[in-house]
């Protein structure tokens, strides 16, 4: 093993150091490689990048300072948590850079923004030195986004669909579509419209459907679009 002398006489195991930091990168890359499969904000680099900076403000807090309190590895005048602690706080704002309101007054990426959080605890756990912490946090949260993301409470209970239509030129149909989604429980994301000239606008959805009566909304919109007399519509679930 690696070892580097400083002036106080204490060694400092840089080769366990640099582990740590290679392992909380994997841990945080296989937590993102599950969001990009999902197609979510934040992928396998964003969580790598949390994991392995959570990592190295654990390790910086821990020995970078040792020389300047004038005793060895946990001198009682020492405070790990000092640089640790900013990490929850500092954390939060790029979460809330995840969070957003979306048509209908939904919020999405709020797995997202817990995920980046729960990360950075990852790291820091292995940043200091508990791997068996970091990687069975790891395992759970694989498992909260694997098994539950399969099993809906309440709200999470949902259709998925993709959404296009076509209005003619002038119609108010967009604008009817959209109070129909605020007033019965759907959410529409992601839009994209084409404005095609002389022949109306064409718009892309990504929609959900919420609640035991999902199946029935989609029936109500099918209806909807029919009595706009849209110049083309469809419907594909996701």
């Amino acid at each position: 093993m690696l070892y580097v002398e400083n002036f106080l006489g204490y060694g400092w195991n840089i080769l366990e150091w640099l582990l740590r930091v290679v392992v909380a990168t994997l841990c945080g890359a296989i937590i993102g490689f599950e969001r990009s499969k999902r197609f979510k904000e934040a992928g396998v680099r964003t969580h790598s990048i949390v994991a392995l900076a959570a990592a190295v403000f654990m390790l910086v807090s821990k020995y970078a300072f040792v020389d300047m309190l004038g005793g060895a590895f946990g001198a009682k005048d020492a405070d790990p948590s000092r640089i640790a602690s900013t990490i929850v706080t500092g954390i939060g704002f790029l979460g809330a850079g995840a969070i957003f309101r979306t048509t209908g007054n939904y919020i999405k990426g709020l797995t997202t923004a817990a995920g980046i959080f729960a990360t950075a605890a990852v790291g820091m756990a292995i940043g200091g030195g508990l791997y068996v912490i970091g990687v069975f946090a790891t395992l759970m949260m694989l498992f909260v986004h694997f098994v539950m993301h399969k099993i809906h409470f309440g709200r999470d209970r949902a259709v998925f669909c993709e959404i296009t239509f076509k209005t003619k030129e002038g119609s108010n149909s967009y604008d009817a579509i959209l109070e129909f989604a605020k007033n019965n429980n759907v959410a529409l994301e992601d839009e994209e419209r084409i404005k095609t000239e002389n022949s109306g606008t064409e718009y892309f959805f990504s929609a959900k459907f919420f609640g035991d009566d999902a199946e029935e909304t989609i029936k109500q919109i099918q209806d909807l679009f029919e009595k706009e007399e849209l110049l083309s519509y469809s419907i594909k679930r996701v």
